[in-house]
């Protein structure tokens, strides 16, 4: 920031002068009135843990910018990522599809997808979407059903499988396997050492 550059703070609504009249009347469903800072809007697309502040944004802020003011930005943003959604779908673009959904709620836009068109071209999306997940363990019976399709019918892994991580992290894991078989009573810091390859 330059030294005459001067920012501008934005005071948070009074939750008394809190109205959700700009908020589009499908979307009101996804405020939550007991959030740490006041109401949270969850919506599947997009999450605003400070509603309050959101709404007190003017037109302008920043300047020159034309955006919408206050909760009219949210109604903008799903709206946004509903047409994203819809031009991801036709193109079968799956990696954006997902990725256009919030965090907790990808998981749910995969299994869609997967119950649709299958796993087996998914693998490597599945792997991102795993390990860019905050926590698994809430959407622990979703996980179940995905990794499910890992198994053929005879029980064993299905060859396309492994595609669920990069090639760098088959070759680390090669590696594993093999040191776990060979170092049987071995150091800890040695077992280290071996794994990094130093």
């Amino acid at each position: 920031m330059q030294p005459h550059q001067q920012t501008t703070a934005i005071p948070a609504l009074e939750l008394s002068d809190f109205s959700l009249d700009l908020l589009d009347p499908d979307l009101r469903k996804y405020v939550d009135w007991e959030g740490n800072y006041g109401p949270v809007f969850d919506h599947p697309l997009y999450r605003d843990p400070i509603m309050l502040m959101t709404a007190a944004i003017p037109a302008d802020y920043p300047a020159g910018s034309a955006s919408p003011a206050g909760l009219g930005r949210i109604n903008q943003i799903v709206d946004l990522k509903q047409r994203s959604l819809e031009k991801y779908k036709l193109r079968q673009d799956w990696r954006s599809y997902v990725f256009t959904f919030h965090r907790p709620y990808r998981v749910d836009a995969l299994l869609t997808i997967i119950r649709s068109v299958g796993a087996s071209r998914l693998w490597p999306l599945i792997g991102d979407v795993w390990r860019d997940s905050e926590s698994n363990m809430p959407s622990r019976v979703e996980w179940a059903e995905i990794w499910s399709h890992a198994y053929g019918k005879q029980g064993g892994f299905r060859p396309e499988f492994c595609r669920v991580m990069s090639a760098k992290e088959r070759r680390f894991s090669k590696r594993c396997q093999k040191l776990s078989q060979s170092t049987a009573g071995v150091s800890t810091r040695a077992t280290r050492w071996l794994i990094r390859g130093r």
